[in-house]
């Protein structure tokens, strides 16, 4: 029953679009995947500096 939710969203979209340029609360209604890749680019980022300072360690 996940179609009538995304007509609901599709119809929203346009209302909230002004709030997300002042509030930040409106990005939770969007709910794209667009932020949700967004938090996965920055957990990967994270990884990334891990594997950096295990490496330095290394060297040590």
């Amino acid at each position: 029953m996940p179609f009538p939710s995304a007509d609901c969203a599709e119809e929203e979209w346009p209302t909230p679009r002004e709030d997300h340029d002042t509030s930040l609360s409106s990005i939770f209604i969007y709910r794209t995947p667009k932020t949700w890749e967004k938090k996965r680019r920055k957990k990967k980022k994270k990884k990334k500096k891990k594997k950096i300072l295990w490496e330095r360690r290394r060297i040590f």
